[in-house]
């Protein structure tokens, strides 16, 4: 009988694919607020508007669509970048780099020593 292997669990490949993730969704943000803040909300709204005051086609439909979205267009802009964003923190998790540091200040506080930052201030 053949002897079997044990798979282990290749955490680097992870930790790739997670970075990839979080790069992707962050690029996907800024591209679709671009495109849906910058040019659909802003940019062919305002072409829009301009070409129907310049032919003397104005209706109070184009006016009023037209405001409306020139007028939101920044928030639509920062409310697809923040959902971008929000993948990136997904995927990027929540390791702090700065973990055991802090562990060790949290540990030596409960053991009742006085800590101290660079100042000399007590924490």
């Amino acid at each position: 009988m053949a002897k079997q292997k044990k798979h282990k669990i290749n955490f680097t490949w992870n930790k790739k694919v997670r970075k990839v993730m979080s790069t992707l969704c962050y690029i996907i943000g800024i591209v679709a607020a671009l495109y849906i803040g910058v040019w659909l909300m802003f940019v062919k709204p305002g072409v829009t508007l301009v070409g129907a005051l310049l032919s003397h086609r104005a209706t109070i439909k184009v006016l009023i669509t037209s405001c409306v979205k020139l007028l939101f267009a920044g928030t639509t802009t920062g409310f697809v970048w923040c959902l971008g964003y929000v993948g990136y923190n997904y995927f990027k998790g929540d390791e702090d780099p700065d973990w055991e540091r802090i562990n060790a200040r949290v540990q030596q506080n409960q053991d009742g020593k006085c800590i101290q930052d660079e100042g000399g201030e007590a924490l």
